[in-house]
Protein backbone atom coordinates (compact mmCIF):
# COMPACT_ATOMS: atom_id res chain seq x y z
CA UNK A 1 0.00 0.00 0.00
CA UNK A 2 1.28 3.46 -0.87
CA UNK A 3 2.36 5.61 2.05
CA UNK A 4 3.60 9.14 2.72
CA UNK A 5 4.10 11.44 -0.26
CA UNK A 6 3.17 8.69 -2.71
CA UNK A 7 -0.24 8.24 -1.08
CA UNK A 8 -0.90 11.99 -0.97
CA UNK A 9 0.06 12.29 -4.65
CA UNK A 10 -2.49 9.57 -5.47
CA UNK A 11 -5.21 11.40 -3.56
CA UNK A 12 -4.43 14.68 -5.32
CA UNK A 13 -4.52 13.00 -8.75
CA UNK A 14 -7.88 11.39 -7.93
CA UNK A 15 -9.16 14.78 -6.80
CA UNK A 16 -7.94 16.40 -10.03
CA UNK A 17 -9.54 13.72 -12.22
CA UNK A 18 -12.78 12.13 -11.04
CA UNK A 19 -12.95 13.14 -7.41
CA UNK A 20 -12.56 11.37 -4.09
CA UNK A 21 -14.98 9.31 -2.05
CA UNK A 22 -15.80 10.54 1.46
CA UNK A 23 -13.12 8.48 3.19
CA UNK A 24 -10.38 9.60 0.77
CA UNK A 25 -11.46 13.23 0.99
CA UNK A 26 -11.30 13.04 4.80
CA UNK A 27 -7.83 11.47 4.54
CA UNK A 28 -6.58 14.29 2.31
CA UNK A 29 -8.16 16.93 4.56
CA UNK A 30 -6.49 15.37 7.62
CA UNK A 31 -3.08 15.58 5.92
CA UNK A 32 -3.75 19.20 4.90
CA UNK A 33 -4.67 20.09 8.49
CA UNK A 34 -1.34 18.80 9.80
CA UNK A 35 0.49 21.96 8.71
CA UNK A 36 0.00 25.18 6.71
CA UNK A 37 2.70 23.92 4.30
CA UNK A 38 0.67 20.80 3.53
CA UNK A 39 -2.47 22.83 2.87
CA UNK A 40 -0.60 25.30 0.66
CA UNK A 41 0.93 22.45 -1.39
CA UNK A 42 -2.45 20.83 -2.10
CA UNK A 43 -4.15 24.13 -2.90
CA UNK A 44 -1.38 25.04 -5.35
CA UNK A 45 -1.73 21.71 -7.17
CA UNK A 46 -5.50 22.03 -7.39
CA UNK A 47 -5.13 25.60 -8.66
CA UNK A 48 -2.95 24.28 -11.47
CA UNK A 49 -0.01 26.73 -11.49
CA UNK A 50 2.49 24.58 -9.63
CA UNK A 51 1.43 21.48 -11.55
CA UNK A 52 1.92 23.29 -14.85
CA UNK A 53 5.37 24.44 -13.72
CA UNK A 54 6.22 20.85 -12.93
CA UNK A 55 5.07 19.62 -16.32
CA UNK A 56 7.05 22.35 -18.09
CA UNK A 57 10.05 21.42 -15.96
CA UNK A 58 9.79 17.79 -16.91
CA UNK A 59 9.59 18.73 -20.59
CA UNK A 60 12.91 20.56 -20.26
CA UNK A 61 14.80 17.68 -18.63
CA UNK A 62 17.03 15.16 -20.32
CA UNK A 63 15.87 11.74 -21.49
CA UNK A 64 17.43 9.98 -18.51
CA UNK A 65 15.05 11.77 -16.13
CA UNK A 66 12.09 10.54 -18.19
CA UNK A 67 13.53 7.02 -18.00
CA UNK A 68 13.89 7.27 -14.24
CA UNK A 69 10.29 8.49 -13.87
CA UNK A 70 9.03 5.68 -16.10
CA UNK A 71 10.82 3.09 -14.00
CA UNK A 72 9.48 4.56 -10.75
CA UNK A 73 5.90 4.56 -12.04
CA UNK A 74 5.77 1.24 -13.87
CA UNK A 75 8.15 -0.84 -11.78
CA UNK A 76 11.36 -2.63 -12.84
CA UNK A 77 9.79 -5.16 -15.23
CA UNK A 78 6.93 -3.16 -16.74
CA UNK A 79 6.71 -0.77 -19.64
CA UNK A 80 4.81 2.47 -19.21
CA UNK A 81 1.92 2.71 -21.70
CA UNK A 82 2.47 5.66 -23.96
CA UNK A 83 0.16 7.66 -26.23
CA UNK A 84 1.45 10.69 -28.10
CA UNK A 85 -1.21 12.23 -30.33
CA UNK A 86 -0.07 15.16 -32.44
CA UNK A 87 -1.13 18.78 -32.56
CA UNK A 88 0.05 20.48 -35.72
CA UNK A 89 3.11 18.23 -35.76
CA UNK A 90 3.79 18.54 -32.01
CA UNK A 91 3.09 16.18 -29.13
CA UNK A 92 -0.04 16.93 -27.09
CA UNK A 93 1.07 17.67 -23.54
CA UNK A 94 -2.23 16.82 -21.88
CA UNK A 95 -3.34 13.46 -23.28
CA UNK A 96 -4.88 11.00 -20.82
CA UNK A 97 -1.87 8.64 -20.32
CA UNK A 98 0.47 11.63 -20.12
CA UNK A 99 -1.74 13.26 -17.51
CA UNK A 100 -2.12 10.07 -15.50
CA UNK A 101 1.57 9.26 -15.26
CA UNK A 102 3.33 12.59 -15.61
CA UNK A 103 1.08 14.55 -13.27
CA UNK A 104 1.43 11.79 -10.68
CA UNK A 105 5.21 11.89 -11.04
CA UNK A 106 5.32 15.69 -10.85
CA UNK A 107 3.23 15.83 -7.67
CA UNK A 108 5.15 13.01 -6.02
CA UNK A 109 8.52 14.54 -6.83
CA UNK A 110 7.46 18.03 -5.80
CA UNK A 111 6.09 16.74 -2.52
CA UNK A 112 9.39 15.02 -1.73
CA UNK A 113 11.35 18.11 -2.83
CA UNK A 114 13.69 16.38 -5.30
CA UNK A 115 12.64 18.56 -8.26
CA UNK A 116 12.97 21.85 -6.37
CA UNK A 117 16.19 23.06 -7.96
CA UNK A 118 15.11 21.96 -11.44
CA UNK A 119 11.86 23.94 -11.19
CA UNK A 120 13.66 27.02 -9.87
CA UNK A 121 16.13 27.25 -12.76
CA UNK A 122 15.05 30.24 -14.79
CA UNK A 123 12.57 31.05 -12.02
CA UNK A 124 12.34 34.70 -12.91
CA UNK A 125 11.27 33.97 -16.48
CA UNK A 126 8.55 31.57 -15.39
CA UNK A 127 7.37 33.96 -12.69
CA UNK A 128 7.04 36.66 -15.32
CA UNK A 129 4.95 34.32 -17.44
CA UNK A 130 2.76 33.38 -14.49
CA UNK A 131 2.32 37.03 -13.64
CA UNK A 132 1.16 37.61 -17.20
CA UNK A 133 -1.24 34.69 -16.82
CA UNK A 134 -2.65 36.17 -13.63
CA UNK A 135 -3.33 39.43 -15.43
CA UNK A 136 -5.06 37.69 -18.35
CA UNK A 137 -7.02 35.38 -16.04
CA UNK A 138 -7.86 37.92 -13.34
CA UNK A 139 -11.60 37.52 -14.08
CA UNK A 140 -11.67 33.77 -13.55
CA UNK A 141 -14.83 31.67 -13.95
CA UNK A 142 -16.01 28.85 -11.68
CA UNK A 143 -17.13 25.55 -13.24
CA UNK A 144 -20.77 24.69 -13.84
CA UNK A 145 -22.80 22.77 -11.28
CA UNK A 146 -26.00 20.81 -10.75
CA UNK A 147 -28.78 23.26 -11.58
CA UNK A 148 -31.95 23.08 -13.61
CA UNK A 149 -35.55 24.26 -13.78
CA UNK A 150 -38.53 21.90 -13.69
CA UNK A 151 -41.69 23.04 -15.48
CA UNK A 152 -44.83 21.11 -14.50
CA UNK A 153 -47.84 20.42 -16.72
CA UNK A 154 -49.79 23.31 -15.15
CA UNK A 155 -46.99 25.78 -15.94
CA UNK A 156 -45.58 25.95 -12.42
CA UNK A 157 -41.79 26.15 -12.35
CA UNK A 158 -39.43 24.83 -9.67
CA UNK A 159 -35.77 25.84 -9.47
CA UNK A 160 -34.27 22.48 -8.60
CA UNK A 161 -30.88 23.59 -7.28
CA UNK A 162 -32.54 25.73 -4.59
CA UNK A 163 -35.55 23.47 -3.90
CA UNK A 164 -35.62 21.65 -0.56
CA UNK A 165 -35.08 17.92 -0.49
CA UNK A 166 -38.11 15.65 -0.33
CA UNK A 167 -41.44 15.62 -2.16
CA UNK A 168 -41.77 18.50 -4.64
CA UNK A 169 -45.05 17.80 -6.42
CA UNK A 170 -47.61 15.24 -7.54
CA UNK A 171 -48.10 14.81 -11.28
CA UNK A 172 -50.86 12.36 -12.16
CA UNK A 173 -49.71 8.93 -11.01
CA UNK A 174 -46.15 10.08 -10.28
CA UNK A 175 -44.65 11.71 -7.22
CA UNK A 176 -41.61 13.96 -7.77
CA UNK A 177 -38.83 13.62 -5.20
CA UNK A 178 -35.57 15.47 -4.79
CA UNK A 179 -33.01 13.26 -3.05
CA UNK A 180 -30.25 14.42 -0.73
CA UNK A 181 -27.67 13.93 -3.51
CA UNK A 182 -29.60 16.40 -5.70
CA UNK A 183 -31.00 13.73 -8.00
CA UNK A 184 -34.60 14.16 -9.17
CA UNK A 185 -36.73 11.00 -9.11
CA UNK A 186 -40.19 10.39 -10.56
CA UNK A 187 -41.70 7.67 -8.39
CA UNK A 188 -44.99 5.85 -9.14
CA UNK A 189 -47.46 6.99 -6.48
CA UNK A 190 -49.98 4.17 -6.88
CA UNK A 191 -52.69 6.55 -8.05
CA UNK A 192 -54.32 5.80 -11.40
CA UNK A 193 -55.09 8.48 -13.97
CA UNK A 194 -55.73 8.44 -17.70
CA UNK A 195 -54.48 11.98 -18.14
CA UNK A 196 -50.97 12.35 -19.61
CA UNK A 197 -49.10 15.19 -17.91
CA UNK A 198 -45.96 16.43 -19.63
CA UNK A 199 -43.09 17.90 -17.62
CA UNK A 200 -39.88 19.56 -18.82
CA UNK A 201 -36.50 19.90 -17.17
CA UNK A 202 -34.04 22.42 -18.61
CA UNK A 203 -30.45 23.13 -17.62
CA UNK A 204 -28.93 26.58 -18.18
CA UNK A 205 -25.48 27.23 -19.58
CA UNK A 206 -23.17 26.24 -16.75
CA UNK A 207 -25.60 23.62 -15.44
CA UNK A 208 -26.20 19.87 -15.53
CA UNK A 209 -28.72 17.53 -13.90
CA UNK A 210 -29.55 13.85 -13.29
CA UNK A 211 -33.14 12.61 -13.47
CA UNK A 212 -34.73 9.20 -12.95
CA UNK A 213 -38.02 8.72 -14.84
CA UNK A 214 -40.94 6.63 -13.56
CA UNK A 215 -39.84 3.56 -15.52
CA UNK A 216 -36.40 3.66 -13.86
CA UNK A 217 -34.60 5.17 -16.86
CA UNK A 218 -31.71 7.44 -15.84
CA UNK A 219 -31.12 10.65 -17.80
CA UNK A 220 -28.12 12.95 -17.44
CA UNK A 221 -28.56 16.41 -19.00
CA UNK A 222 -25.53 18.41 -20.08
CA UNK A 223 -25.38 22.23 -20.02
CA UNK A 224 -27.93 24.20 -22.08
CA UNK A 225 -30.12 21.13 -22.60
CA UNK A 226 -33.70 20.06 -21.93
CA UNK A 227 -35.93 17.01 -21.83
CA UNK A 228 -39.73 16.90 -22.21
CA UNK A 229 -41.40 13.72 -20.95
CA UNK A 230 -44.68 12.37 -19.52
CA UNK A 231 -44.71 12.23 -15.73
CA UNK A 232 -45.82 8.61 -16.07
CA UNK A 233 -45.50 6.45 -19.20
CA UNK A 234 -48.55 4.74 -20.68
CA UNK A 235 -49.57 3.16 -23.97
CA UNK A 236 -47.28 1.27 -26.33
CA UNK A 237 -44.14 3.44 -26.15
CA UNK A 238 -42.05 5.65 -23.88
CA UNK A 239 -41.32 8.85 -25.80
CA UNK A 240 -39.24 11.84 -24.70
CA UNK A 241 -37.92 14.88 -26.58
CA UNK A 242 -34.56 16.51 -25.93
CA UNK A 243 -32.54 19.52 -26.95
CA UNK A 244 -28.79 19.84 -26.39
CA UNK A 245 -27.07 16.75 -25.01
CA UNK A 246 -28.23 13.87 -22.83
CA UNK A 247 -26.93 10.48 -21.73
CA UNK A 248 -29.47 7.68 -21.21
CA UNK A 249 -29.47 4.44 -19.27
CA UNK A 250 -32.80 3.03 -20.40
CA UNK A 251 -34.72 0.55 -18.23
CA UNK A 252 -35.57 -2.57 -20.23
CA UNK A 253 -39.17 -3.08 -21.31
CA UNK A 254 -39.57 -5.13 -24.50
CA UNK A 255 -43.29 -4.35 -24.66
CA UNK A 256 -42.75 -0.61 -24.50
CA UNK A 257 -39.90 0.78 -26.66
CA UNK A 258 -38.13 3.93 -25.45
CA UNK A 259 -37.95 6.65 -28.12
CA UNK A 260 -35.84 9.82 -28.01
CA UNK A 261 -36.83 12.59 -30.43
CA UNK A 262 -34.86 15.76 -31.12
CA UNK A 263 -35.47 19.13 -32.71
CA UNK A 264 -33.03 18.08 -35.43
CA UNK A 265 -35.62 15.60 -36.71
CA UNK A 266 -33.64 12.66 -35.42
CA UNK A 267 -35.06 9.71 -33.53
CA UNK A 268 -33.53 6.94 -31.46
CA UNK A 269 -35.61 3.83 -30.68
CA UNK A 270 -34.46 1.39 -27.98
CA UNK A 271 -35.70 -1.33 -25.63
CA UNK A 272 -33.01 -1.03 -22.97
CA UNK A 273 -29.49 0.31 -23.45
CA UNK A 274 -26.90 3.01 -22.71
CA UNK A 275 -26.25 5.77 -25.23
CA UNK A 276 -25.42 9.44 -25.63
CA UNK A 277 -27.24 11.94 -27.85
CA UNK A 278 -25.50 15.21 -28.80
CA UNK A 279 -28.07 17.38 -30.58
CA UNK A 280 -26.90 20.93 -29.93
CA UNK A 281 -28.23 23.32 -32.55
CA UNK A 282 -24.81 24.94 -33.05
CA UNK A 283 -23.03 21.67 -33.83
CA UNK A 284 -22.60 20.49 -37.43
CA UNK A 285 -24.28 17.13 -36.86
CA UNK A 286 -26.39 15.30 -34.33
CA UNK A 287 -24.34 12.40 -32.95
CA UNK A 288 -25.68 9.26 -31.27
CA UNK A 289 -23.03 7.10 -29.59
CA UNK A 290 -23.94 3.62 -28.35
CA UNK A 291 -22.19 2.15 -25.32
CA UNK A 292 -24.32 -0.90 -24.60
CA UNK A 293 -27.27 -2.74 -26.15
CA UNK A 294 -28.72 -1.76 -29.52
CA UNK A 295 -30.51 1.29 -30.90
CA UNK A 296 -32.30 2.09 -34.11
CA UNK A 297 -31.49 5.55 -35.49
CA UNK A 298 -33.80 7.33 -37.91
CA UNK A 299 -33.80 10.66 -39.74
CA UNK A 300 -36.37 11.18 -42.48
CA UNK A 301 -36.46 8.02 -44.56
CA UNK A 302 -32.97 6.93 -43.52
CA UNK A 303 -32.65 4.28 -40.82
CA UNK A 304 -29.80 2.27 -39.34
CA UNK A 305 -29.07 -0.06 -36.44
CA UNK A 306 -26.14 0.71 -34.15
CA UNK A 307 -24.02 -1.78 -32.29
CA UNK A 308 -21.95 -0.93 -29.18
CA UNK A 309 -18.96 1.25 -30.01
CA UNK A 310 -20.55 2.84 -33.07
CA UNK A 311 -21.61 6.44 -33.57
CA UNK A 312 -24.23 7.73 -36.00
CA UNK A 313 -23.90 11.24 -37.39
CA UNK A 314 -27.05 12.96 -38.70
CA UNK A 315 -26.47 16.18 -40.64
CA UNK A 316 -30.01 16.80 -41.88
CA UNK A 317 -29.35 15.76 -45.48
CA UNK A 318 -31.32 12.54 -45.14
CA UNK A 319 -28.20 10.38 -44.69
CA UNK A 320 -26.82 8.61 -41.63
CA UNK A 321 -23.04 8.42 -41.35
CA UNK A 322 -21.76 5.54 -39.22
CA UNK A 323 -18.44 5.66 -37.38
CA UNK A 324 -17.10 2.28 -36.31
CA UNK A 325 -14.91 2.05 -33.19
CA UNK A 326 -16.09 5.47 -32.02
CA UNK A 327 -14.44 7.04 -28.98
CA UNK A 328 -17.21 6.29 -26.48
CA UNK A 329 -15.06 7.66 -23.65
CA UNK A 330 -14.97 11.04 -25.36
CA UNK A 331 -18.72 10.97 -26.00
CA UNK A 332 -19.62 10.55 -22.32
CA UNK A 333 -16.65 12.37 -20.75
CA UNK A 334 -18.92 15.30 -19.80
CA UNK A 335 -21.18 12.95 -17.83
CA UNK A 336 -18.12 11.64 -15.95
CA UNK A 337 -16.92 15.15 -15.06
CA UNK A 338 -14.26 15.60 -17.75
CA UNK A 339 -13.44 17.39 -20.95
CA UNK A 340 -12.10 14.84 -23.42
CA UNK A 341 -11.01 15.86 -26.92
CA UNK A 342 -9.89 13.60 -29.74
CA UNK A 343 -8.67 15.37 -32.89
CA UNK A 344 -11.17 18.19 -32.35
CA UNK A 345 -10.95 21.66 -33.85
CA UNK A 346 -10.68 24.72 -31.63
CA UNK A 347 -14.31 25.63 -32.42
CA UNK A 348 -15.62 22.35 -30.99
CA UNK A 349 -13.49 22.74 -27.86
CA UNK A 350 -14.51 26.36 -27.30
CA UNK A 351 -18.22 25.54 -27.66
CA UNK A 352 -17.92 22.98 -24.87
CA UNK A 353 -16.06 25.43 -22.65
CA UNK A 354 -18.56 28.19 -23.48
CA UNK A 355 -21.55 26.09 -22.43
CA UNK A 356 -20.02 24.73 -19.24
CA UNK A 357 -18.60 28.03 -17.94
CA UNK A 358 -21.39 30.17 -19.46
CA UNK A 359 -19.03 32.54 -21.27
CA UNK A 360 -19.02 34.17 -24.68
CA UNK A 361 -16.08 33.12 -26.87
CA UNK A 362 -14.55 35.50 -29.39
CA UNK A 363 -11.46 35.19 -31.58
CA UNK A 364 -8.88 37.94 -31.86
CA UNK A 365 -7.33 37.57 -35.27
CA UNK A 366 -7.29 34.33 -37.23
CA UNK A 367 -9.01 31.30 -35.73
CA UNK A 368 -6.31 28.73 -34.83
CA UNK A 369 -6.26 25.75 -37.18
CA UNK A 370 -5.30 22.15 -36.59
CA UNK A 371 -6.83 19.60 -34.25
CA UNK A 372 -6.29 18.99 -30.57
CA UNK A 373 -6.47 15.93 -28.33
CA UNK A 374 -6.38 15.45 -24.59
CA UNK A 375 -8.40 15.62 -21.41
CA UNK A 376 -8.86 17.61 -18.21
CA UNK A 377 -11.41 17.71 -15.39
CA UNK A 378 -14.49 19.94 -15.77
CA UNK A 379 -14.62 20.41 -11.99
CA UNK A 380 -12.10 23.23 -11.88
CA UNK A 381 -11.89 26.94 -12.62
CA UNK A 382 -11.81 27.87 -16.28
CA UNK A 383 -8.29 29.30 -16.02
CA UNK A 384 -6.95 25.85 -15.10
CA UNK A 385 -8.42 24.36 -18.27
CA UNK A 386 -6.99 27.23 -20.31
CA UNK A 387 -3.52 26.82 -18.76
CA UNK A 388 -3.47 23.18 -19.86
CA UNK A 389 -4.56 24.18 -23.37
CA UNK A 390 -1.85 26.85 -23.44
CA UNK A 391 0.76 24.10 -23.30
CA UNK A 392 -0.30 23.51 -26.92
CA UNK A 393 0.56 27.07 -28.03
CA UNK A 394 -2.97 28.41 -27.57
CA UNK A 395 -3.45 31.69 -25.69
CA UNK A 396 -6.47 33.21 -23.95
CA UNK A 397 -7.74 36.21 -22.03
CA UNK A 398 -10.75 36.42 -19.68
CA UNK A 399 -12.57 39.75 -19.49
CA UNK A 400 -15.80 39.73 -17.55
CA UNK A 401 -17.99 37.08 -19.14
CA UNK A 402 -15.96 36.98 -22.37
CA UNK A 403 -13.22 34.49 -23.23
CA UNK A 404 -10.92 35.70 -26.00
CA UNK A 405 -8.80 33.30 -28.04
CA UNK A 406 -5.62 35.25 -28.79
CA UNK A 407 -3.38 35.01 -31.88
Amino acid sequence: MATGAERISQLIIRHLNKGLDEAEYAELQEWMDQSPMNRQAVEEFLDGDKLKEGIIGLYSTKEKIWQRLDEQIAGPDKRVPERKPAIQGREVPFGRPFWKYTAAAVILILLTGSLYRLLNKGKGTRQDKLAGQSERFKNDVLPGSDKATLTLANGRTIVLDSAVNGSLAQQGSARILKLTNGQLVYSPSGQKTAEILYNMIATPRGGQYHIVLTDGTGVWLNAASSIKFPAAFSGKERRVTITGEAYFEVAKNAAMPFIVSTEKDGEVRVLGTQFNVNAYSDEVSMNITLLEGAVQVRQGNAMDLLRPGQMAGLTGDGKIRLVNDADTEEAVAWKNGNFQFQNDGIGTIMRQISRWYDVKVIYEGKIPGGTYSGGVSRNTKMSNVLKILELSDLHFRIEGNTLTVLP
